[in-house]
């Protein structure tokens, strides 16, 4: 009896320190997510061309350090994992390093192609908002609906360079990526019916890989996917006003969201 009251109070007091560790490190990505969407803005106006100036010059130096960074975090990630070190209750673990070098990686090394288009800064503006949306899912959501926001950004994302208005894309760019999201779409149908036949399990190489816990639901993606090809279909048909499309799709994910949110409550 002893021994079990000590485990459930060593397993309330792991629980509180794991969710101090992820208030910190949610507290650090939000500062560092508004420091960097309020110096984009800065740079968005007209008196800070010097500044947007200054960045392109630096620029290189800054893809090349990130991707050294990159390539540490990513040495030091393996290192630990290899060795067995577990430094998962550290607010600076070698995964937390490894996503942080990845993003800087990211950020600088598509940064000039991003912003050659007029829209440019605002697409970096809603990337940043949304990877750090998708953190704090991840960290407080149940893995089905990180998936189902995953799914969403990816299937977004998708939506928005198939449209008309975007400056670089041609008719021929703008139709692979439809054909791309329509893909996707059908696909996530698939595998989820697979994985709903299937108990939530797939088989590979002689493993069974539970993907979908018994409590983990299905329908998000179905409506998701759904929802992703009545937008593509809409924008296909009506290209001018295939923005409402990509608001319907965001809509249709918000009502999700209250949905698994009043569920936690």
């Amino acid at each position: 009896m002893n021994l079990s009251i000590g485990d459930n109070k060593n397993r309330k007091k792991r629980d509180e320190k794991t969710e101090e560790l992820l208030v910190n490190r949610l507290m650090l990505l939000f500062v560092a997510a508004i420091v960097a969407v309020v110096a984009l803005l800065a740079i968005k106006k007209n008196g800070m061309f010097a500044m947007a100036s200054f960045i392109m010059n630096v620029l290189p130096w800054a893809i090349l350090i990130s991707g050294l960074l990159l390539a540490g975090a990513a040495a030091l990630f393996i290192y630990r994992r290899v060795k067995h070190i577990d430094d998962s209750m550290k607010v600076f673990s070698s995964g937390v390093l490894l996503f942080v070098a990845a993003m800087l990686f990211l950020l600088f090394s598509t940064y000039e192609f991003v912003n050659r288009t007029s829209d440019g800064f605002s697409v970096t503006i809603a990337a940043i908002i949304i990877v750090t949306a998708l953190c704090f899912i991840f960290s407080f959501y149940s893995r089905d609906f990180f998936r189902y926001s995953l799914f969403t950004a990816v299937g977004a994302a998708l939506l928005y360079y198939s449209r008309g208005s975007v400056d670089f894309a041609s008719g021929a760019s703008r139709a692979v990526v439809t054909v791309l999201a329509a893909l996707l779409a059908a696909a996530v149908i698939v595998f989820m019916l697979v994985l709903r036949s299937n108990g939530g399990k797939i088989s590979l190489g002689g493993k069974t890989i539970t993907v979908m816990a018994r409590n983990h639901k299905y329908y998000p993606f179905f409506i998701g996917a759904g929802s992703l090809l009545c937008a593509l279909a809409f924008s296909a048909i009506c290209s001018s006003l295939s923005i409402y499309a990509l608001f319907a799709f965001a809509a249709v994910y918000l009502i999700i969201a209250i949905i698994y949110t009043v569920r936690m409550i």
